[in-house]
C-alpha cells in the first residue's frame, strides 16, 4: 500500500512537473475573440495571473493544496481561465473540499475553446468521476406549472422544469408548493456518490380531500336526507293518528246514539284496527328515521379526510441509485493520477 502511494504521488507530481504554464507555453495567446475567457483581460492581468498560478503550482509540487488552492483562485481573479479552474479544482480535492471543486471544475468546463490540451481533458473527466463519488445529487422533475421548489427552504426553481443539483452528502428536504394544491414534502440523507430522483406529482386540494375520504362526499348527505324524510313522515303518521285518537269518542258518539245503536256494519272494528296499525307504522318510521340520522352523523365523522404526514412518510417518493458506475469512474482515475 505504501508503495501504491508513492506511485500515485511520483505520478501526480510529475504531471504538474511537466504541466507548462498557461496561455503563452501551450500558444493560447490570442485566442478566438468569441471565447468569453480571452475577452477584455489586459497584457498585465496576464502577466499576474501567471504569477499567481506559478506560485500555486509550486505549492501543489509540495502537497501544500490549501496554500496552492488560494494561490489558483488569485490567477482566477485576475483572468478566468479555464486552466487556471482546473488546477484550483485539482487542489481542492486533494484537500477534501469537494464541492468547491466541483464548482471550479464546472467553471473549467464551461469555456474549453482553444484552453486545455487533450491530456488535460482527460483530467478533467477524471476529476469529474472522482468528485462524483465524494458528492451526491438530487434530481427533482415537476410537471405543475408555476409550482415553486424549495430545497431546505430555499428557493431552487419554478415547474415545469425539471432541476439536478450536485450537493455535499447528508440531509435534504425538498418542498413543492402552489395555491391551492397539495404540497410536496420529501426528506431523503443521501450518501456520497448517490443520486436521489423525485418525481413530484401534485393534486388539488379537493382531489386529495375525495381520495383520503372512506366514501364519496355525498353519500353521507343522502343518508342525512334519507333520515330526516323517514323521521318526517313518521312525525306526520303520528301526529295524524293521535288527531284522529282524540276525535275517536266524537265518532262514536255521533255514530251510536239511543236510537241507533252500533253495529257491526258500521265498520268500527275495523277503524279502530287501521288506527293501531297506523299508530305502529309511525313509531317504527320514527325509530328508522333517529336510526338513520344517528347513522348518517357517524358516516361524516368517519368521512373525514385523513391527510397525514405519518402517512406520507410510509410512502416516500424518492429514489435513489448509484451517482455513477464506480467501477468504470475507478478506471479512469487509476489511469490517470
Amino acid at each position: 500500500m505504501r508503495l501504491q502511494r508513492w506511485i500515485i504521488w511520483f505520478a501526480a507530481a510529475a504531471w504538474l512537473h511537466s504541466a507548462p504554464p498557461p496561455v503563452r507555453a501551450e500558444g493560447h495567446d490570442t485566442a478566438p475573440p468569441e471565447v468569453a475567457w480571452a475577452r477584455s483581460v489586459s497584457e498585465g492581468q496576464k502577466a499576474l495571473a501567471q504569477r499567481h498560478f506559478l506560485e500555486g503550482l509550486e505549492l501543489h509540487r509540495q502537497l501544500l493544496f490549501a496554500e496552492a488552492a488560494e494561490a489558483y483562485e488569485r490567477a482566477c481573479y485576475e483572468w478566468e481561465h479555464p486552466k487556471f479552474f482546473l488546477y484550483r479544482s485539482h487542489a481542492l480535492v486533494r484537500g477534501g473540499e469537494y464541492m468547491e471543486a466541483f464548482r471550479a471544475l464546472q467553471r473549467a468546463k464551461s469555456e474549453l475553446v482553444g484552453a486545455l490540451s487533450a491530456a488535460e481533458l482527460q483530467i478533467v473527466r477524471a476529476l469529474e468521476a472522482e468528485l462524483m463519488q465524494k458528492l451526491a445529487a438530487i434530481t427533482v422533475t415537476c410537471d405543475e406549472s408555476g409550482a415553486a421548489v424549495k430545497l431546505n427552504n430555499q428557493e431552487w426553481f419554478e415547474c415545469p422544469e425539471s432541476g439536478r443539483r450536485i450537493v455535499d452528502p447528508g440531509y435534504y428536504q425538498v418542498s413543492v408548493h402552489k395555491q391551492g394544491y397539495v404540497p410536496v414534502m420529501e426528506e431523503v440523507t443521501l450518501s456520497a456518490g448517490s443520486l436521489a430522483t423525485l418525481a413530484a406529482d401534485m393534486v388539488t386540494e379537493a382531489e386529495a380531500e375525495d381520495e383520503a375520504r372512506r366514501w364519496s362526499r355525498e353519500l353521507p348527505w343522502i343518508a342525512t336526507g334519507a333520515g330526516l324524510l323517514v323521521s318526517a313522515a313518521g312525525a306526520g303518521l303520528y301526529a295524524y293518528t293521535g288527531w284522529r285518537a282524540r276525535t275517536w269518542n266524537e265518532d262514536i258518539a255521533a255514530l251510536c246514539t239511543e236510537d241507533l245503536p252500533c253495529s257491526s256494519s258500521l265498520g268500527l272494528g275495523h277503524r279502530l284496527g287501521r288506527a293501531r296499525w297506523q299508530r305502529t307504522l309511525s313509531g317504527g318510521l320514527l325509530a328508522a328515521g333517529g336510526s338513520a340520522l344517528l347513522a348518517s352523523t357517524l358516516m361524516h365523522y368517519l368521512n373525514q379526510p385523513a391527510l397525514s404526514a405519518a402517512a406520507d412518510a410510509d410512502d416516500p417518493r424518492f429514489d435513489v441509485q448509484p451517482l455513477i458506475d464506480v467501477h468504470a469512474a475507478g478506471l479512469s482515475l487509476t489511469s490517470k493520477f
